[in-house]
């Protein structure tokens, strides 16, 4: 990243009115369409600059497998195209604990029971939501939500700490608009211990024969009906990660938000458990 940007230019043409700039600024978040044209000049200046200047100098603080870092798996291949997709990295729970450190906050936690009835009220799902609190004044400056399961190497303490963190980096990059930096994805994948060696994946699904491979259209269809389920249940329109989790729950795979939706990763015989377990949620034909 580069924090010269044409902003920084104009911002230096009028570093003798820093109180106007930061007035104009104000007046932009409150009444943007009242200001005037040259106080809305400035303060967007004002605004680029200022950001800039906090992520380039968070992305030097931060350090690449203490704070962030990629899944195994997951890090960057071949010459990608920059304008088409940029891999992100995952901000890691010490990641987060810096910039919650830096920006003065407290931490809150408190279990999701609607976040739980949406996912399905699966027996050993468990979701949390983290509050960020301003310890100057106490306002609440973010929230955020993450859910983790039982299963594997991971017990019912492990799988509520998991939920935990995740709640806190998503409430830390909601607060400051860090999703182009980083992702919210698991640090460590499930049933690996917190320092396991990635090994070889030996259960990983094989390409199918073309006759028993998944089409896109078959994983839509079983997803809507999981979708109107839940939705006529509870009001609520599923997640990806309620999705995921409960086609984890029905199939005994291993599903994420970014990949349950994707029909590569799935086979006629995961489906099939998927459509079943849906199916016993569903009126009867007729009624």
């Amino acid at each position: 990243m580069n924090d010269q940007d044409e902003t920084g230019s104009e911002l230096a043409l009028a570093d003798d009115q820093p109180r106007e700039q930061s007035k104009a600024l104000a007046d932009l978040r409150s009444h943007a369409m009242a200001t005037t044209p040259e106080a809305m000049r400035h303060a967007l200046a004002e605004y680029s600059l200022r950001r800039n200047s906090f992520r380039v100098w968070l992305r030097e603080q931060l350090i690449e497998g203490v704070h962030f870092g990629f899944p195994p798996g997951c890090e960057p291949k071949g010459n990608v195209n920059p304008k088409q997709w940029v891999s992100k990295p995952s901000l890691y729970q010490s990641g987060a604990d810096f910039v919650v450190d830096l920006m003065g906050l407290r931490s809150e936690y408190q279990p999701d029971m609607d976040g739980w009835v949406m996912a399905g009220s699966i027996q050993g799902c468990f979701v949390y939501k983290c509050e960020l609190f301003s310890r100057a004044n106490g306002e609440l400056v973010s929230e955020g939500r993450g859910s983790s399961r039982v299963g594997g190497k991971r017990d019912t303490n492990g799988a509520v700490k998991m939920a935990m963190k995740c709640a806190k980096v998503s409430a830390v990059i909601n607060a400051y608009g860090l999703s182009d930096l980083f992702t919210q994805d698991l640090e460590n994948p499930p049933d690996k211990e917190e320092h396991e060696v990635p090994g070889k994946k030996t259960d990983a699904t094989k390409t199918q024969p073309r006759g028993k491979r998944v089409t896109p259209d078959q994983l839509k269809a079983v997803c809507v009906r999981y979708r109107t389920w839940i939705t006529n249940d509870t009001l609520v329109a599923p997640t990806p990660e309620a999705l995921a989790e409960y086609a984890s729950q029905a199939t005994g795979a291993e599903f994420t938000a970014g990949t349950v939706l994707k029909s590569d990763n799935w086979t006629q015989e995961l489906l099939k458990k998927f459509s079943d377990e849906v199916a016993k949620h569903e009126p009867p034909e007729g009624m």
